[in-house]
């Protein structure tokens, strides 16, 4: 990679990244008299991050005895005996290498579990779908853009850098950002060819197709492939010379180490999904902290979490990386005058029941899984995981009684969303109708202030 896409590109989010190093830091970098702007931070872990492996639900004595091929120490949470965090996200709980921050940010950190599509459709590619298009009909959700641009779109806000109200950093654009209307596109940015000469993948692939795209008649106009390529932000072309006027900041490499050499200083272990990851989280909070882009809404996404075997091998790994990030995400944003909101989704759960007393033994599809979201104002705490069931934090948590009926659906993922969107972005029940598709307002859970 050459030295711009690391040192320079990661590097524009250094203004709130070298926190303690930055004498300004809690001001907002539009003005220190400018109200709070609310922004949400979507991370997207595909291949079904496995809930119940880092939320155990200790309490349950048969889920534990279901569970002992993949055990692993844990650490206890406030305010529930009933569950306890796996020791691997530890910097959640825990000073790491963020000295001189609170240890602990539980109070800050809503793990719901149990939380999904109701329907279960239990196929990674129909569950991510229906995730980012917030809609649970997966013979229309092929077709539908991402709920996101319908935000923007309710919301009638643009950045001043066209398409940047929202920006999806990843490989590939991701379908939350992804828009079918003309005013709806959202940024791509991918950080590993900016600067490089090329341009982002999606707009490659538009670029290869245009010529078809544009016959008459149009035999790909309704297609998934054409709406994909037609909803390609065209932002990697049109825009590149503005994002590199926002360079000046040093890459933090305490909190977002992209290399070996910088992982190992942070106490972390090697891995390029989690160099990836963090060097796509510290451009997408260049994007939302800089004044010349100012992006409301900004998604990374991280890969594999597909543990069908080998789950305690690869989960060790990513769950440290998916810890440090999150708790670098908050410290970084948390003095600012800006309210960051950080929503971490997966497509579905997996099962209670390991698929093999091996050593190597991973988890299967299931059906509910765990959304966690953190927020300076959040009810920190644990959702849908404890017994008894009645008043607390959701429903009782109830073992399966065989592999495929694992985590049951108590609480639709489209609530989780719909309780965001109306208290951080301040949407009307008017503006959710139109941007989650068919869903029926439930109560909220009220993980957030």
């Amino acid at each position: 990679m050459n030295d711009f896409s690391r040192r320079g590109f990661l590097g524009a989010a250094g203004a709130g990244l070298a926190a303690a190093l930055n004498p300004l830091r809690g001001m907002n970098l539009t003005g220190p008299f400018a109200p709070p702007v609310k922004r949400l931070f979507t991370i997207f872990l595909r291949g079904a991050h496995d809930g119940v492996h880092t939320v155990f639900p200790v309490g349950d004595a048969a889920w534990v005895t279901m569970r002992s091929p993949l055990a692993r120490p844990t650490v206890p949470l406030a305010g529930t005996t009933f569950a306890a965090l796996n020791q691997d996200f530890r910097a959640l709980t825990q000073n790491t290498v963020f000295s001189g921050t609170p240890p602990d940010l539980a109070g800050h950190v809503a793990w719901i579990h149990q939380a999904g599509n109701p329907l279960g459709e239990r196929s990674h590619f129909t569950e991510q779908q229906i995730y980012e298009t917030a809609d649970v009909q997966p013979a229309t959700s092929l077709n539908n853009e991402g709920f996101l641009p319908r935000v923007r779109q309710r919301l009638a806000l643009a950045g001043p850098v066209p398409n940047l109200f929202g920006a999806s950093v990843s490989r590939e654009l991701q379908r939350m950002f992804r828009s079918t209307h003309p005013q709806g596109p959202m940024a791509h940015v991918d950080v590993d060819r900016l600067g490089t000469g090329g341009s982002p993948t999606g707009i490659r692939q538009r670029t290869a197709l245009t010529p078809h795209l544009t016959q008459t008649p149009n035999p790909f106009a309704t297609s998934p492939l054409a709406l994909s390529v037609q909803a390609a932000s065209t932002f990697g072309l049109a825009t590149e010379a503005q994002i590199q006027s926002i360079l000046p900041l040093p890459h933090n490499a305490l909190f977002f180490p992209a290399d070996a050499t910088e992982a190992a200083a942070a106490g972390l272990p090697p891995s390029q999904i989690g160099y990836r990851m963090m060097r796509d989280c510290e451009a997408a909070l260049a994007l939302a902290m800089n004044p010349a882009t100012s992006s409301r809404i900004v998604g990374v996404e991280m890969g594999g979490w597909d543990t069908h075997t080998d789950q305690v091998a690869t989960r060790t790994v990513l769950d440290q990386w998916l810890a440090h990030a999150l708790r670098a995400i908050y410290e970084t944003t948390r003095s600012l005058n800006d309210r960051y909101t950080i929503l971490v989704v997966t497509e579905f759960g997996r099962t209670n029941a390991p698929n093999s007393s091996a050593s190597t033994a991973g988890t299967d599809h299931g059906i509910g899984g765990l959304t966690i979201v953190i927020d300076p104002a959040a009810n920190g705490g644990v959702y849908n995981c404890h017994p008894g069931g009645g008043g607390g934090l959701g429903a009782a948590w109830g073992p399966a009684t065989t592999p495929l009926n694992a985590q049951n659906v108590a609480t639709d993922f489209r609530t989780i969303y719909a309780e965001i969107l109306q208290k951080r972005l301040g949407m009307t029940n008017a503006d959710l109708a139109q941007v989650i598709p068919g869903f029926t307002l439930q109560p909220f859970l009220n993980f957030l202030v």
